[in-house]
């Protein structure tokens, strides 16, 4: 008889119990070992045992334990017969329970067909059984089918690995997104992550755990924190573009002007409740400035068809007044009656250039509208999703887009995949942007490419694409990420705005030729007069003749400054640029202007420069330079003294022209350098001109990489400054 435990039965005095029965019908699976080393024979197993490892009593009673259980299947388990006969040994060594670490050991299938064997995992412990003399005579061997909790625990295991893989890919995105992304917790707006995009164009980076009003206390009155607070509030979100802000990006105090595109989007819990706003900033204060400074050209334009108007006027005045010299000659020769006729010419002819010109003005308008409507309706468009993003991987093949750009295509993302995406590409444009792509791939470089894209209507747009290279936290180059925009209507309100300036600068062109040559005539006509060759004239005959010659001159000065800005204003100007010794150049401009310091009784000065300084520019530019600076210096000066002076940096030469006169007032110092800008401005001046020297001067020297700057104060003079680049 066998007894479990130490010796000594419990069961004294109790009525006979079976225990082989008990045994069989034991919950556990049990198996009854002998303690018969190395065979150790099967003596009974019970139910649940053979229930588990699929075996029948009948074919385990009386075999060794591994000749019935020979090495798994497995492969991991190469040593598991090893320790189940280990346990054994010391379980009667030591005369007591030894549990194992699970162990696998692998079961036949169930059907009968030859297959492959199922994976199993088994907790087991083994426990010496003692004879009546006390002696151990067996070993009883428990077992535990663990496979069920041992797979739970492998998928858990295996979702946490796939969802630490699926959050390390999305912050990789979010840190190399091309656009500024910040994400605020809490109703006071927190700041709890931002990329570096976001961080470049707020010009700050120590913003985690701040709120947005404690880091940045200049927005305050300009409309981000309502819309902020609206957002969280009521869960809406809020998109703006455009939008004007002042913000202090160089933390030095001042507040620079910006225009950016917001979208502040609500984050919402599981519950549905608002916990956080997602920012996303796009800088386009490039493109908006670009698109003001086309604004500014046009009111350059209308402002010149005004100039226009009021010559038109002059010569109209002009030519009353030689009606009334000829009256006054009796109409003496046949050359005055030529000189009225070609008078009246030159009249109509202004008066048609000045027609066409404000016919240009509303062609330039309307156009200006139609792109407008454009830009509007595609802003309307694209309020929901201002940007189109995609990446790759080390493939060069693409593997994902977000859903603005499906939106835009109309595809699904398995048919943009791979190379999927390159079917909606016109195929004007498939080579070329391919091409662009893999050489951009192979440099691990930045690139940017226009191409033409289908959208889901089948209407192909102008895409503007921005590809970055991404890199994982090593350092190691991951794939690409790339950002689209829609430029269709940049392309075409960029060549109605060339289109215009071209039509300005051939009406200018042609009008300056057309009235050259009448007023070369009236000049000609009147000297052949003052010269007596048609007979005697009067002292009242002469002083009417000199009138005629001043306005012939002013009115010829007036045609060459705007023909020779229009020049600058298409792009048609030559510059022969060579070394030019300054103090040379210098010495020689007093013989520019000597006869006006004379009639105006002027003191000139120049304070020689050391003869080796050298600048590099356009010699007879320069003189036409220092002619005009010199010009307006002695205009604006009723007395005192015009003085030139020189100063040489390691980079630059610097030439100021320095006068005693009336001075400049603080607010038109940048206005002069626009073009028909005076500081005596209206039909009633006093000095004349048209305005355009200044401007002219300037891009002459931008032209050759320098500059011009003014420095005054009203009733103090002015200083004008001349900026060319040193050998």
């Amino acid at each position: 008889m066998l007894k479990s435990g130490n010796p000594g039965s419990p069961f004294t005095g109790a009525p006979e119990l079976d225990f082989r029965a008990i045994f069989a019908a034991a919950p556990t699976a049990y198996l009854l070992v002998r303690a018969d080393p190395p065979q150790w024979t099967i003596l009974a197993v019970s139910d649940e045992y053979c229930r588990i490892t699929r075996q029948r009593r009948e074919h385990l009673i009386g075999r060794g334990t591994f000749e019935a259980f020979p090495e798994s299947h497995g492969t991991e388990s190469s040593h598991g017969k090893h320790n189940v006969r280990s346990s054994f040994e010391v379980a009667l060594s030591m005369k007591g329970r030894i549990v194992l670490p699970i162990q696998r050991y692998d079961l036949p299938p169930t059907t009968g067909i030859i297959a492959a064997y199922e994976e199993h995992y088994w907790r087991m412990s083994s426990a010496p059984v003692y004879g009546a003399d006390a002696g151990s005579i067996a070993v009883l061997h428990a077992v535990e089918n663990v496979t069920d909790q041992i797979f739970a625990t492998r998928k858990e295991q295996e979702a946490l690995a796939a969802a630490r893989t699926a959050e390390d890919r999305l912050r990789t995105v979010f840190a190399q997104a091309p656009v500024g992304v910040a994400v605020l917790r809490g109703r006071e707006h927190r700041f709890e992550s931002t990329n570096q995009r976001y961080v470049d164009i707020v010009g700050r980076g120590d913003l985690i755990g701040h709120t947005v009003r404690e880091a940045f206390p200049d927005l305050e009155g300009q409309g981000i924190f309502p819309a902020l607070d609206r957002a969280y509030a009521t869960g809406e979100t809020f998109v703006a573009n455009e939008m004007f802000i002042r913000l202090d990006r160089y933390h030095d105090g001042g507040l620079y002007d910006g225009y950016f595109d917001f979208v502040y989007q609500p984050l919402r819990e599981p519950s549905g409740a608002v916990e956080g706003i997602a920012v996303v900033i796009t800088d386009v204060s490039t493109l908006v400035l670009g698109r003001k400074e086309a604004e500014a050209r046009e009111r350059a334009t209308a402002e010149l068809n005004e100039t226009l108007v009021a010559q038109q006027s002059e010569l109209e005045a002009l030519n009353t007044q030689l009606q009334e010299q000829a009256t006054e000659l009796e109409q003496q020769t046949e050359e005055a009656q030529l000189l009225s006729e070609d008078l009246e010419i030159a009249n109509e002819t202004l008066r048609q250039k000045a027609m066409e010109a404000e016919d240009s003005r509303v062609r330039a308008e309307e156009a200006r509208r139609e792109a407008e409507e454009s830009e509007r309706l595609f802003r309307t468009t694209a309020n929901s999703a201002p940007v189109l993003i995609w990446t790759s991987g080390l493939d060069q093949e693409a593997d994902w887009f977000n859903q603005p750009w499906l939106d835009f295509t109309g595809r699904a993302l398995k048919e943009e995949q791979g190379s999927g995406w390159t079917e909606g590409i016109h195929p004007e444009d498939v080579a070329r942007c391919l091409a662009t792509y893999r050489g951009a791939f192979d440099a691990h470089a930045e690139f940017s490419i226009e191409y033409r894209l289908r959208k889901a209507d089948g209407e192909y747009r102008w895409i503007l694409d921005n590809g970055v290279p991404r890199f994982d936290p090593s350092g190691n180059f991951t794939g690409y990420i790339g950002s689209c925009f829609d430029v269709t209507d940049l392309r075409i309100a960029r060549e109605a705005a060339e289109n215009a300036n071209r039509t300005k600068a051939d009406f200018l062109a042609a009008m300056s030729h057309e009235l050259r040559t009448p007023l070369n005539a009236i000049s000609g006509y009147a000297q052949l007069m003052e010269m007596e060759l048609h007979g005697p004239i009067t002292d009242q005959q002469r002083t009417a003749l000199e009138r005629i010659r001043r306005s012939h001159t002013v009115l010829a000065r007036l045609i060459e400054d705007v023909l020779s800005f229009a020049r600058i204003d298409a792009g048609h100007v030559d510059y022969n640029v060579a070394d030019v010794p300054v103090d040379e150049l210098l010495s020689g401009v007093e013989a520019f202007v000597a006869p006006q310091l004379a009639i105006k009784g002027l003191e000139y000065a120049y304070a020689r420069t050391d003869p080796d300084v050298t600048f590099r520019a356009d010699r007879d530019k320069v003189e036409q330079i220092m002619l005009n600076l010199l010009s307006n210096a002695i205009k604006f000066t009723d007395a005192g003294r015009i003085a030139v002076e020189c100063e040489a940096t390691q980079r630059d030469v610097l030439v100021r022209v320095r006068d005693t006169g009336r001075g400049i007032p603080v607010d038109k110092l940048q206005s002069i350098f626009e073009p028909f800008v005076q500081v005596d401005s209206g039909l009633k001046r006093g000095t004349g001109g048209t305005g355009l020297g200044l401007a002219i001067s300037r891009e002459l020297a931008r032209g050759m990489s320098g500059d011009i700057t003014a420095h005054s104060a009203d009733g103090e003079g002015a200083i004008f400054t001349l900026t060319l680049p040193r050998i």
